[in-house]
């Protein structure tokens, strides 16, 4: 790849984040919301959630209590910004390769005569059309892209089970 194509990719990449970062400006970000209380059998695995944590623990005691108790845990799970994934330099190899067939011989990349700008404009129409399409599909009820790990979380607790002197 040549010098010049990655100083056209680094500037391209600075005017996509303004781009972005204008488009966003008084934007809610994207994310399921406020901490929520989840319940596992372990530390390890949290597979239910409630409001509060009264709730959590009476949800808990019926449904996660084998004896030995449950965990609860305060945690949120952020939404991904699927946008944020698209790489421009990827891309632009994916379509290299793709027209393969279609270069001569001393071809550079297809994208190499696009001016910063352009690739700049390219890159922030792409991340705003992914960024489109998952608020679109979100409210529509699906779509939504959470991690499976929580991306805030206090410390877990353990309660007891009811046998062992808990309380509902």
């Amino acid at each position: 790849m040549s010098n010049d194509y990655a100083v056209k990719r680094e500037a391209a990449r600075a005017a996509a984040r303004e781009k972005y970062a204008a488009d966003m400006e008084g934007q809610p970000p994207l994310k399921r919301g406020d901490e929520l209380w989840w319940m596992g059998h372990d530390e390890e695995s949290f597979s239910c959630h409630a409001a509060t944590r009264d709730e959590a623990i009476e949800i808990g005691h019926k449904d996660y209590d084998d004896g030995d108790g449950f965990h609860i845990v305060q945690a949120r799970q952020d939404e991904i910004d699927l946008a944020a994934a698209f790489d421009l330099e990827r891309f632009s190899e994916e379509v290299d390769c793709h027209f393969e067939d279609l270069q001569g011989e001393d071809h550079e990349s297809f994208l190499s005569s696009c001016s910063h700008v352009e690739l700049g404009a390219l890159e922030a129409a792409i991340r705003h059309t992914i960024r489109q399409w998952q608020v679109k599909t979100r409210l529509d009820g699906g779509g939504t892209c959470y991690p499976s790990i929580f991306t805030v979380c206090g410390k877990d607790e353990h309660i007891p089970s009811m046998k062992e002197g808990g309380t509902a």
